[in-house]
């Protein structure tokens, strides 16, 4: 391949080792928060942080006719979700990566 291509293809590498490390740190950080919620939604100065639980998905295969079933009877246990919502917007904290 030529030189660009090569250049490239190494910022590429190094973006996406930074990108590696974020999402490590993002999920850090947002394992900390739910530890630090309490089990509970919460919400600060940058970040609400809301716990969502919808009801277990339905299985079907298990049902021998829709007609008049009551799904509820069918359903898995509930799952919990987590939703985290930027309240404000931050300026950028990481300079630009170089190519």
């Amino acid at each position: 391949m030529n030189k660009e291509w090569n250049e490239v293809a190494e910022s590429l590498h190094k973006v996406k080792q930074a990108k590696k490390y974020y999402d490590q740190q993002e999920k850090a950080y947002l394992e900390k928060l739910k530890e630090l919620s309490g089990g509970t939604s919460a919400s600060g100065d940058v970040f609400e942080l809301k716990m969502v639980i919808r009801p277990g998905t339905i299985e079907y295969a298990r049902i021998p006719e829709l007609y008049g079933v009551c799904l509820d009877n069918y359903r898995k246990a509930p799952v919990t979700n987590w939703l985290l919502q930027e309240k404000i917007t931050l300026p950028d904290a990481i300079p630009a990566l170089e190519a």
